[in-house]
């Protein structure tokens, strides 16, 4: 991996925190310097000259978004093929800023910093778009793997319709059921949207919804929660700023 930019020991640093930037961004498709920074675990206000660097050296290219102020890093063609050479996730890897869908940049970012702030040493983390549960209706916005305890994050910005909101509650309850991870932990801005979520989901019946023609309705059918032993225990519901 050639990183021109750094010499000597910052040579090797430089390498590895090159590295991170590549495995975070193969992952998460896009990011800011700000989540970036937390990444590397340094301050933001001294990494500029860094992601310059990687910008001229054709590694990193920026992009601007309207729905944010602060412009995104992806990966160029150079920097897909170095990241090809550390993790066989970069083959899929679209380096076209095109692709980038505007509509979902703000929640994208939001799943990452509840990603980061919920990782420490041997926590490994994978983004929705790599998960394969061929059996679930909705996969959640990421897994965090902790020796043998899968949590799925829900990150959510806004209120769902109440019908999606149930629907979901059932698609985590079948996915515990399957094992395809353990605990859920909802992760809301505000607690007043949080509170809104808890309400419904501490109902002693859940309605149970099916999708038809992507709409979803009531099926007339109820659904028990507290039939399940420690079902109640395996969803957590938090707040996080996202503002920073």
């Amino acid at each position: 991996m050639d990183t021109q930019i750094f010499t000597g020991n910052a040579h090797q640093r430089g390498q590895e925190k090159v590295e991170k930037i590549l495995l975070w961004l193969v992952e998460y498709q896009y990011s800011t310097s700000k989540i970036l920074s937390d990444v590397l675990a340094v301050n933001p206000d001294g990494q500029r000259s860094f992601f310059s660097g990687l910008v001229k050296q054709g590694i990193l290219q920026k992009t601007a978004v309207p729905t944010v102020r602060e412009g995104l890093y992806l990966l160029t063609v150079e920097g897909k093929k170095m990241a090809e050479m550390v993790t066989e996730k970069a083959l899929v890897y679209r380096t076209e800023p095109s692709r980038i869908s505007v509509a979902i940049v703000r929640h994208n970012l939001a799943v990452q910093k509840a990603v980061l702030a919920r990782l420490s040493d041997g926590i490994q983390h994978t983004f929705e778009r790599f998960l394969d549960f061929a059996d679930r209706d909705k996969l959640p916005d990421a897994v965090l793997k902790d020796g043998h305890i899968k949590t799925a994050l829900e990150v959510e910005l806004s209120h769902k319709k109440t019908a999606r909101i149930f629907r979901a509650f059932l698609d985590h309850v079948n996915a515990i059921k399957a094992n395809h991870y353990h605990i859920v932990e909802y992760v809301f801005p505000s607690t007043t949207l949080r509170d809104n979520y808890r309400k419904k989901f501490d109902a002693e019946q859940w309605p149970i919804i099916e999708k038809r023609g992507g709409l979803y309705r009531e099926s007339g059918k109820i659904f028990e929660p507290d039939s399940i032993g420690n079902l109640r225990e395996r969803f957590q519901f938090s707040v996080q700023s996202f503002d920073q």
